[in-house]
């Protein structure tokens, strides 16, 4: 952030994040002097965002048809290899405490969460920003794609509704 302010010449920067790097971004929000930042359905939970990998990895072996890769030799017995990705055991065991309900904030970060998706940790999540952080705001936004679904996801990558919302909010 620091960076970013001394090359362009502004004072207030804004983050938006998208899943894990929505939750990095709010984690670093403090150090980074953030005013304002946007969650664009974040990552609440580190051990349920492993957990949805893993699905997603065995969604994808199931259907060797999908949209943006078709393993011909998938290796199922890798060791922490989902998706395509090779995850390292310190980064598995950090994204394993990740958790934001029980993270503290900024109490004058401006905080917009943007949500597709309703679930039980981002009510959760909307509840303890709605009664901790003065100036927070959630938006249920209706768009197509599913996080949780490796047919669904690609149109999770392009919601107009939620680039439109981000574009307002910077505005």
């Amino acid at each position: 952030a620091d960076e970013l302010r001394s090359i362009s010449g502004q004072n207030n920067v804004t983050a938006v994040g998208l899943r894990l790097g929505a939750s990095l971004a709010l984690m670093a929000s403090e150090s980074a002097k953030l005013k304002k930042i946007i969650l664009w359905d974040p990552v609440v939970s580190g051990e349920n965002y492993l957990q949805n990998i893993k699905q997603l990895h065995q969604q994808l072996l199931d259907n060797k048809n999908s949209w943006f890769m078709s393993p011909l030799h998938a290796n199922e017995s890798a060791k922490n290899e989902w998706v395509g990705y090779q995850y390292s055991d310190t980064f598995l065991t950090s994204l394993t405490h990740l958790n934001l309900i029980s993270q503290s904030l900024p109490k004058r970060l401006r905080v917009k969460l943007l949500s597709t998706q309703s679930s039980a940790e981002l009510n959760s999540l909307n509840e303890k920003y709605t009664t901790e952080i003065k100036n927070f705001s959630h938006f249920e936004i209706e768009d197509v794609g599913d996080w949780e679904n490796i047919m669904k996801i690609d149109s999770a990558l392009l919601p107009h509704g939620v680039i439109k919302k981000i574009v307002e909010e910077l505005s």
